[in-house]
């Protein structure tokens, strides 16, 4: 990013150019945190973790290295300026995690974000993906995450609902 940054000449337009990455955290240490802070001043930096806890993020990461992912997550939030240098969470929600993604919620709080942002997974595997069996879990833990959000005071924003309309289309018949 830094050589990017060189390349272009950044340093003299960095108060007109608001600068967006996204970055799972891992590599986000503090000499490179400090570098990015002061050479970006307007920022948007979204951190992407799709876990709550250290065992799910290791299945969905295959890397063990959920906390030092939210040891740099916390220590960003704190050094960062606020009103111009903007922090998310998304979340991409699967099978794997989503009866403990509205733990997310109170890293999201914690680390005073912007905005949280969930969505469901995409991808080929679609056994971890919400499906017509599967999709009550996904509404459920869609409205759980909105009543945390509204409980702590967090922003989110669904982009698609994480049921992808599915439990809407079922049928209940009741005997």
């Amino acid at each position: 990013l830094f050589d990017v940054l060189d390349a272009l000449e950044f340093e003299k337009h960095s108060n007109k150019i608001t600068v967006s990455v996204t970055t799972n955290g891992t590599l986000l240490k503090k000499s490179v945190r400090e570098e990015y802070l002061s050479r970006i001043p307007h920022s948007i930096t979204v951190f992407s973790i799709d876990a709550a806890t250290p065992e799910t993020f290791k299945k969905i990461r295959i890397f063990d290295c959920f906390d030092k992912v939210l040891e740099n997550l916390y220590a960003f939030a704190n050094e960062r300026i606020q009103n111009r240098q903007f922090l998310k969470i998304n979340c991409n929600v699967n099978i794997l995690n989503v009866k403990e993604i509205v733990g997310l919620v109170d890293i999201a709080h914690k680390a005073n974000v912007n905005c949280f942002e969930i969505n469901p997974t995409d991808g080929f595997n679609q056994k971890l993906l919400v499906n017509k069996e599967n999709c009550g879990l996904f509404r459920k833990a869609q409205l759980d995450i909105i009543e945390r959000c509204e409980k702590l005071g967090v922003k989110y924003d669904f982009p698609k609902p994480l049921d992808l309309g599915m439990t809407e289309n079922l049928i209940q018949i009741t005997l």
